[in-house]
């Protein structure tokens, strides 16, 4: 089979306008969902080359849903695809669309970068993510753009955000626990937190060893 790749450069009809860099990424966490039956979605269509990129990649199996606002994109939907207009900030849109989508196994977030566009994205989806399935956020260098007033450190920041869950990846392990943990708490489960080069890479999951919470510490004592 082709590699994501491969399809990116040789394959597409439609314009798709993704940084090289991210394709080996996507590979490594989508490998395991090729021919499979599994439910794909993307927000951002655009020029509709990734719809196109991603019913190659992954097959005739998967049921690939695009999400954006702009109506358009109809005229440049990828047979065997689907799509949904609606604005990814708007949590009364998710409440509408993730019952028909039903449980997510791949989400990849290449919408508007806007920081509550990103941040209302995966509070909202991050529920419906299957055990063991992905969820991906792109171009998340807009965190550091002071002209749209953000900036390193700024606490409204999609990356401040997810540098947040990742303490909930060793929940367990905490000897505190705040009486609210807020929006945190739908995190509970996030299995791995990843940041590479414009991208944040979550997985559900905790593996099968974590000891229930609290528990003792085997160093007290000593």
């Amino acid at each position: 089979m082709k590699t994501l790749t491969e399809i990116f450069e040789n394959d597409l009809t439609f314009h798709c306008d993704k940084y090289g860099s991210y394709l080996p990424v996507y590979e490594q966490y989508f490998e395991k969902y090729r021919n499979r039956h599994i439910n794909f979605v993307e927000v951002g269509i655009q020029g509709g080359g990734s719809l196109e990129l991603w019913k190659k990649y992954f097959g005739d199996k998967a049921k690939i849903i695009g999400i954006d606002i702009d109506p358009t994109v109809y005229e440049r939907q990828t047979p065997g695809t689907e799509i949904a207009i609606g604005n990814q900030e708007d949590v009364n849109f998710w409440n509408m669309i993730l019952p028909k989508i039903g449980p997510i196994h791949a989400f990849v977030d290449d919408g508007g970068h806007q920081m509550k566009q990103q941040i209302n994205t995966l509070l909202a989806v991050w529920p419906k993510i299957v055990n063991g399935g992905v969820y991906i956020c792109e171009d998340t260098h807009t965190s550091y753009w002071s002209d749209w007033g953000n900036g390193v450190g700024r606490e409204w920041t999609m990356m401040e955000f997810a540098k947040k869950i990742l303490d909930m990846v060793n929940f367990v392990h905490w000897h505190e626990y705040p009486e609210d943990l807020g929006v945190l708490s739908k995190f509970q489960d996030v299995g791995s937190v990843c940041f590479y080069n414009s991208m944040i890479v979550f997985t559900k999951g905790q593996p099968e060893w974590i000891r229930p919470k609290p528990y003792p510490n085997p160093l007290a004592g000593r």
